[in-house]
């Protein structure tokens, strides 16, 4: 059954009518294979084109906020690379706004709370603005002697937005939950966030 799947889902890009350049096609793509995967093991079958065809154009990726409703959390991974794409994507803004008012556990760890730097919240205000987070520190960032080449530095860029930005040992895992906000500072904080966000999800 694997080998079926794996060689279906490699025939994908030969069929599928993803745009050249769509912003977040990757992410379409992710989901895409996720609803494959399911109608698989759901009807013993790969989807034939015309259904693939249907499930995209019924998944508007135009706003992040649609995808929402689909899901109970969202976890944001560190790596500095969100400090150049995802804290900029409007659609990655919109779907944390949405998770965020509904009541849903928004998380994000090391450099990933830079994804919070442009969310807003329903008054126009910064959504971070008074909260209690943490991110990435300025000493780690020299540590790895990234701190002239990112393009802001996390610690400095969550205090300028209001939030109420503490951090813990260089390295050492620190988390903190303001609501349904939780953030961890840097890796090693990962295991303590997803146990807050599970905890969360299972009251």
């Amino acid at each position: 059954m694997t080998e079926k799947i794996t060689k279906a889902l490699s025939r994908l890009n030969k069929i599928l009518p993803l745009k050249e350049n769509q912003e977040n096609s990757s992410l379409q793509l992710k989901k895409l294979h996720q609803h494959i995967l399911r109608s698989f093991v759901e009807k013993g079958r790969i989807l034939n084109k015309t259904e693939i065809s249907a499930f995209i154009d019924d998944f508007n990726l135009a706003d992040g906020s649609n995808l929402a409703d689909d899901y109970d959390a969202v976890f944001y991974a560190g790596g500095h690379g969100p400090l150049w794409d995802l804290a900029e994507d409007n659609n990655s803004i919109a779907l944390i706004e949405k998770m965020y008012t509904s009541g849903k556990p928004v998380a994000a760890v090391c450099h990933a709370p830079a994804v919070l730097r442009h969310t807003k919240a329903p008054d126009g205000s910064y959504l971070i603005k008074g909260k209690s987070i943490t991110g990435f520190s300025n000493s780690e960032e020299d540590a790895v002697q990234l701190s002239e080449i990112v393009p802001f530095l996390l610690e400095n860029e969550l205090k300028e937005k209001g939030a109420n930005y503490s951090k813990g040992e260089d390295w050492h895992p620190y988390e903190v939950t303001d609501g349904n906000l939780i953030t961890g500072q840097n890796p090693a904080s990962s295991e303590p966030v997803a146990k807050v966000v599970l905890a969360q999800l299972n009251p």
